[in-house]
C-alpha cells in the first residue's frame, strides 16, 4: 500500500503531450511558441484538477491500494478546498462508478487485469519527448480501456476522435508500456471514454 501525496499540479508536462495535442497537432511550431509564455491556469483548469485529485482518491479507496488514513486525510483536505461541494462529489462519482463498471467487467475474463490510475503514458516512440498521464487505465485479456476525466466547465471538450484520448490510448503506447511490467496478450480492442458532467 502506498502513501503518496495526491498531487496533481506538481507532475511534469510534455510539450508535446495529449493535453495540448489538438492544438499542435494543427499547428506544430505553437508547441515551441507556447514554451515561452508563463502557464497561467484557468479557475476551469484549477478546478478540474481539484475535480481530478478527488477522483483518483476514490478510485485508490475503491482499489485498496492506498493506506486508508492517507486517504482519508487527503479527502479531508479536499472538503475544505473551495472547489468542494455536492456538484463535485456528484460528478466525480458518476466517472468513479464507470470506471468501477469497466474494471468489473474486465475481472470477468481476466483474473489479473492491470489497472492504474493517474499512470504516465510514454509515446516518445512516436513524438518526441512526448508523454502524458491516463487517468485510468484497465487492460485484460484483449482489451484496453483508457478513460479521462472531463468535468464540464470552460471549454466543452468531445469524447468522439478527441485527440487527446487517441493519443493516451494508442494501444501500443498503453500496451508497451504495460507489458514491459509483465506478459500480457495482445490487445484487440481500444475503448476511449470521455466523462463529462
Amino acid at each position: 500500500m502506498s502513501d503518496q501525496v495526491i498531487q496533481h499540479a506538481g507532475r511534469g508536462h510534455s510539450e508535446l503531450g495529449p493535453s495540448s495535442s489538438e492544438r499542435w497537432l494543427k499547428c506544430t511550431p505553437s508547441a515551441v511558441l507556447s514554451a515561452q509564455f508563463q502557464d497561467r491556469p484557468s479557475v476551469y483548469a484549477e478546478e478540474g484538477t481539484f475535480l481530478h485529485e478527488l477522483c483518483e482518491l476514490k478510485l485508490h479507496r475503491y482499489l485498496g491500494d492506498m493506506t486508508r488514513d492517507v486517504i482519508e486525510r487527503q479527502y479531508a483536505e479536499h472538503r475544505d478546498n473551495d472547489f468542494y461541494s455536492d456538484e463535485a462529489e456528484e460528478v466525480t462519482d458518476v466517472y468513479v462508478n464507470h470506471c468501477i463498471e469497466v474494471i468489473e467487467a474486465i475481472r470477468l475474463s481476466c483474473a489479473d487485469p492491470y489497472i492504474a490510475v493517474e499512470h504516465r503514458l510514454d509515446f516518445s516512440e512516436y513524438v518526441p519527448g512526448g508523454f502524458g498521464t491516463g487517468d485510468f487505465l484497465a487492460i485484460g485479456d484483449g482489451v484496453i480501456e483508457v478513460i479521462d476525466f472531463k468535468g464540464g466547465r470552460g471549454v466543452r471538450v468531445n469524447a468522439d476522435h478527441n485527440s487527446q484520448l487517441m493519443s493516451s490510448g494508442n494501444t501500443r503506447v498503453a500496451a508497451s508500456a504495460v507489458c514491459r511490467m509483465r506478459p500480457c496478450s495482445p490487445a484487440k480492442v481500444v475503448h476511449l471514454v470521455g466523462s463529462a458532467s
